[in-house]
């Protein structure tokens, strides 16, 4: 798996307010440590150019190029599969905007919200399976009602089916699947959902969700809720209440669909932090801040 850039840790955000309608949820962002010279104002014209070009699209996937080498930039976005498309168009449009003030002068970065991801970078990427940067999510909250060993079990059984429907694709191109199990006598369910970018393959979609699993594990094991990124090239997530599909709306939560963050539906509590080749720059502070999610 080729990692092209060096992704350094921006921020960290822990989430310990209770969930509102009106709060929506950014999950990180990541900028390389590789810089754009203030001389090069050919590769941030490009850039720019990038930018008006995937915001000018409306379908649910989108990359494209700009320019010339040495100054090529190359760009994707992705929305989730049950996204409708005003909410990819606003998701990839706040996308956009932003990653362009948190990281003005990187030549690549990553930024990833509860319904689309964007990434760019001076290196070509496009159909290429990559495990770095990666973003954690998770709930600090343990899951009750069933013991951590069968509700892992089943995360994990749940997840490989996932995977296995991912990787076909639909007829519309998208790698994207959902499932719920019943995890405990009082029927609490589980609901899951796993993506890859359409342009990997089948055999790289199904080795980015098994891989994304195991990093589940590392993050969020025992835990009500978890989400990782790997990359722009997979993303996997689950919780114990409704997010994605034809849960109910309120007024609020179909208005509000430009800030920072997007709302995480059913987790209260989500702690985040974003990987460079899976070390964090807060390993120091491992002991005292455990729901952190940091691995080595």
């Amino acid at each position: 798996m080729a990692v092209p850039h060096t992704f350094l840790l921006i921020v960290v955000f822990s989430f310990q307010f209770p969930v509102t309608s009106a709060q929506y949820l950014l999950f990180n962002f990541s900028c390389s440590d590789g810089l754009v010279h203030s001389q090069s104002n050919q590769y941030r014209y490009n850039l720019d150019g990038l930018l008006q070009k995937l915001n000018s699209t409306d379908s649910p996937f989108n990359e494209a190029t700009m320019g010339e080498s040495p100054d090529q930039v190359y760009g994707l976005y992705l929305c989730r599969g049950d996204a409708t498309d005003q909410i990819c168009r606003s998701c990839v449009h706040n996308a956009t905007s932003t990653i362009v003030r948190k990281c003005p002068s990187s030549a690549a970065a990553l930024i990833a919200y509860d319904y689309c991801m964007f990434r760019y970078s001076n290196v070509p990427f496009f159909g290429k399976l990559e495990s770095s940067p990666r973003i954690y999510m998770r709930n600090g909250e343990n899951i009750t009602g069933t013991s951590v060993g069968s509700f892992e079990k089943l995360v994990n059984e749940t997840f490989m089916e996932i995977a296995e429907e991912a990787a076909e694709g639909d007829w519309l191109g998208q790698k994207f699947a959902t499932k719920e199990t019943n995890y405990t006598a009082s029927n609490g369910t589980l609901y899951a959902l796993g993506q890859c970018s359409p342009d990997l393959s089948s055999a790289d979609c199904l080795s980015c969700l098994q891989l994304s699993v195991e990093y589940l594990f590392q993050c969020c094991g025992g835990k009500r809720c978890g989400s990782v990124f790997l990359s722009s090239s997979c993303n996997v997530r689950y919780e114990i209440n409704p997010f994605y599909g034809d849960r109910p709306r309120g007024e609020s939560e179909k208005e509000k669909i430009n800030g920072d963050s997007y709302y995480s539906h059913s987790c209260n509590g989500w702690l985040g932090v974003a990987l460079r080749h899976g070390r964090s720059a807060l390993q120091k502070k491992e002991s005292k801040e455990q729901d952190r999610c940091i691995t080595f």
